[in-house]
């Protein structure tokens, strides 16, 4: 008889306790703040979307131009050996 009344306040209990999830307050003071802190988060998100984006804009950017400085101290040293052959017939 004991035992029987102890399973029926287990069973009511866990039944109180279950049914608790499906009544939460969607519109309390917990529910604000997560609804705060999922739009900070997806904020967040965007953002580092939008600097990771720029950050490989900037650096293919400085690949050309490291690209193209290279080739211009090419020429740059090239011209430079020409200009040095041309003072020397002269001379």
């Amino acid at each position: 008889k004991t035992m029987k009344k102890t399973l029926t306040q287990l069973r009511e209990r866990n039944t109180n306790f279950r049914s608790s999830f499906s009544r939460a307050d969607m519109n309390g003071v917990k529910a604000q703040q997560l609804n705060v802190l999922e739009y900070k988060a997806q904020s967040a998100e965007d953002n580092l979307f939008k600097v990771r984006k720029e950050l490989q804009v900037l650096q293919k950017s400085m690949t050309e131009d490291k690209a193209h400085m290279d080739h211009m101290m090419g020429r740059l040293t090239s011209d430079e050996k020409k200009n040095g052959e041309l003072l020397s017939s002269k001379a």
